[in-house]
């Protein structure tokens, strides 16, 4: 037998790129009464070329729950207007002054909630500061109206800039009682021009009014602070001005401007909203 043609060195003579591929099949020989008579063993032997296997794609990870934040009330009905579906319901809590949406309150595999979380507008955010700073001393107080006063509607912020860049502007302060109308925040003031001394009684106003949006997405609101200049003492014992400034619509007027939202929310067509908070529990199974 030719080398060629010896089985062993066929399959072991195998090219760069091929394939050397046997075939074995078997027959069973019989006369015509069905007896077997023998069997008849044929192979096949073929040499092929490989065809390379494309690379298999790993297995990519499901698409996590979508829980995505907003921080204004407009990006949430936009939201809502293109993935929303027929069992979509909005949660507000007034309380926490936020929102959650579930996509779908029917979903067996999870539900997805998404949550608004208002922003507070840029122009109001330093009001906000300083009505929880408690006492602030008077100069600094000065400074702050001086940056702010584009968000004062009353009185002209103009005016109650010039007046308290006085005071930044006096080398000492002192408190007395007001006069006329606004008797509250009597101060004197001394201040030295030139090597002469003056000294200006001045009253400064016991309110303000801001006119800004509260939260982003939200139209401007009018806030009345009331103001309350008063003597404090420092670490060191000193008596020193203080400016409290403190506002009794302020509350009210955050839950005004989060109502105007959820109405917003209510305007989308086929969406449940309700006062509350989502909440979930296992499900308790018979043993």
């Amino acid at each position: 037998m030719d080398a060629k043609t010896n089985l062993a060195d066929f399959l072991r003579e195998v090219a760069k790129g091929t394939e050397n591929a046997l075939g074995v099949s078997e027959q069973v020989l019989r006369d015509q009464d069905g007896k077997e008579l023998g069997k008849h063993v044929r192979i096949s032997m073929e040499n092929r070329t490989l065809r390379g296997e494309p690379p298999t794609e790993p297995e990519r990870a499901e698409s996590p729950a979508r829980a995505h934040i907003f921080h204004g009330v407009a990006g949430l009905v936009e939201y809502l207007a293109k993935y929303k579906g027929t069992d979509t319901v909005v949660f507000a809590d007034a309380a926490d002054g936020q929102m959650a949406a579930v996509l779908d309150e029917r979903a067996e595999r999870g539900v997805e909630v998404l949550t608004l979380k208002p922003q507070i507008d840029p122009l109001f955010a330093p009001w906000m500061d300083l009505l929880g700073a408690g006492e602030v001393p008077i100069n600094d107080f000065a400074e702050f109206i001086l940056k702010n006063r584009r968000a004062v509607c009353e009185p002209n912020g103009k005016v109650l800039a010039l007046l308290f860049s006085q005071v930044r502007a006096a080398v000492n302060i002192t408190l007395q009682k007001g006069r006329g109308r606004k008797a509250i925040n009597g101060i004197v003031m001394q201040t030295e021009i030139q090597g002469e001394t003056a000294t200006d009684p001045v009253d400064l106003p016991d309110e303000i009014i801001i006119e800004c949006p509260l939260f982003v997405d939200t139209p401007p609101r009018k806030i009345a602070i009331d103001l309350l200049v008063s003597v404090s003492k420092d670490d060191d014992g000193d008596p020193n001005l203080v400016v409290t400034a403190t506002s009794s619509e302020l509350a009210q007027a955050r839950m005004d401007a989060f109502a105007e939202m959820v109405t917003t929310v209510r305007s989308l067509e086929g969406v449940v909203v309700a006062m509350g908070s989502p909440a979930h529990r296992p499900w308790a199974y018979l043993t």
